[in-house]
C-alpha cells in the first residue's frame, strides 16, 4: 500500500475533490489554480471546507456523493473553531509524503489564512498519527511527511501575470513555516 493509498483509506472519501484545478469563487472574486502538466506524481486532493463543499456540490458535482455533511460535529459552534483551509493535496516523491495545505485568498492579508493553515496542519497531523496508531500495512514516520502551508493570493498572482512583478521561484516564504505560491499553475517540482 502506498502512502497515498493509506491516506485515502483513512480519510472519508466524501471529502475527495475530483477536479484538475483548485478554485475559489465568491461574489467579489474568482481564482483558479491549475496543476502543471509536468507533474508526474500521483496526487489526492481533499476539500474540507464543508460550507463551500455543500454549495459547490449542488453546482459542480465534483464530489463522490450528494449528502450534506458537517466537519467536526463534536465541536461546539464557537466562532472560527471549525475553520479550515480550502484544500489539502497529497503527493509522493522519493519515499516522502508531501502534504500541501492550501488556502486561496483575494488580497495579501495573511492573518486569517495563517489561522486556517495552522488548524489544517494540526488536523493533518492527527490523520498521520491515526495512520501510525492503526499500523496500516507499513509504518509512516514523521520523517516521511513533508508539510507545506501555502497561501495563494489572487492579488499577487494578478500582478505577476500582468508582468509588473517577477519571481524566479514562485514559492516565497512568509515566515512561520508558511509560503505564498505566486503562480496560478502549481508545479510539484518546487517542493523539496
Amino acid at each position: 500500500m502506498t502512502k497515498i493509498e493509506m491516506i485515502n483509506k483513512i480519510i472519508n472519501s466524501r471529502f475527495i475533490y475530483r477536479s484538475e484545478f483548485l478554485e475559489e469563487k465568491r461574489d467579489d472574486f474568482h481564482m483558479k489554480i491549475t496543476f502543471s502538466e509536468h507533474n508526474q506524481e500521483v496526487k489526492s486532493i481533499y476539500k474540507f471546507d464543508v460550507e463551500k463543499r455543500n454549495k459547490e456540490y449542488k453546482k459542480n458535482r465534483n464530489f463522490d456523493d450528494d449528502n450534506s455533511i458537517e466537519l467536526f460535529p463534536f465541536f461546539s459552534n464557537i466562532t472560527n473553531l471549525k475553520k479550515i483551509s480550502d484544500y489539502v493535496i497529497f503527493f509522493e516523491r522519493a519515499d516522502k509524503l508531501y502534504i500541501l495545505i492550501s488556502e486561496l485568498k483575494k488580497g495579501s492579508d495573511n492573518s486569517n489564512a495563517s489561522k486556517q493553515l495552522e488548524a489544517t496542519e494540526t488536523f493533518m497531523k492527527f490523520i498521520i498519527s491515526s495512520a501510525k496508531r492503526l499500523g496500516l500495512e507499513f509504518e509512516l514516520t514523521d520523517a516521511d511527511c513533508v508539510f507545506y502551508k501555502i497561501r495563494f493570493s489572487e492579488e499577487k498572482i494578478t500582478k505577476i501575470n500582468k508582468g509588473t512583478t517577477r519571481f524566479k521561484d514562485p514559492l516565497h516564504g512568509l515566515g512561520n513555516d508558511t509560503f505564498e505560491y505566486r503562480s496560478d499553475c502549481l508545479q510539484f517540482i518546487h517542493f523539496k
